[in-house]
């Protein structure tokens, strides 16, 4: 288990102005895909759009789907193209429950 201070300097770089921070800048994210190889491309649009996704249910006080955290954390072993297979099932999946449940907070999580 990672310690608070050991977390706290790996968090940092996600932050804005780390150097694995978001990129703000549309065209500077374009560039970027544009320039990863086809399968690396594939994977990094469909992590976007997993962030996108966490994004969202955190805007609305929802919690992921603990068995979609858990199929995402085990990805990380396998080839390039099947994770971004795996990672377009996934957020297929997370998208059709997001429209199940739709707005009413009786359903959330």
């Amino acid at each position: 288990m990672p310690k608070e201070e050991d977390v706290g300097k790996i968090s940092k770089h996600f932050r804005p102005g780390g150097k694995l921070a978001p990129i703000e800048d549309r065209a500077e994210y374009e560039r970027q895909m544009n320039a990863l190889p086809a399968e690396q491309r594939a994977l990094a649009e469909e992590l976007t759009r997993y962030a996108d996704l966490c994004r969202h249910f955190a805007e609305h006080d929802m919690q992921m789907l603990p068995h979609i955290v858990r199929a995402v954390a085990q990805l990380s072993s396998r080839p390039t193209a099947e994770r971004a297979t795996e990672m377009k099932q996934i957020n297929q999946e997370v998208m059709e429950y997001l429209e199940s449940v739709g707005e009413d907070p009786e359903f959330r999580m």
